[in-house]
């Protein structure tokens, strides 16, 4: 294998920016906190529903504050594009 082949061959691996890390949470949380809705709403067990809605209520008040986080981290280095 001569040089230029492997040169090819490597790959640079560059690390994630901040915003897309908390993208990529955000957007974790908003799939737990759908999870936790559909919970809510089949189970029949009411101690159970209370328990799933509030757990929803909660993940929706971290989501809320995590996209005002991205929009900060958006603003403050403009290279990052809106999502």
């Amino acid at each position: 294998m001569n040089s230029s082949s492997h040169a090819k061959r490597r790959r640079k691996i560059i690390p994630s920016s901040p915003v897309s890390q908390v993208k990529a949470c955000l957007y974790s949380l908003r799939n737990a906190q759908t999870s936790l809705e559909q919970f809510a709403a089949i189970t029949p067990n009411e101690e159970a529903k209370n328990m799933f809605t509030t757990a929803a209520q909660s993940a929706a008040e971290i989501v809320q504050q995590m996209e005002q986080r991205v929009h900060q981290l958006e603003h403050e280095d403009s290279s990052y594009p809106g999502y």
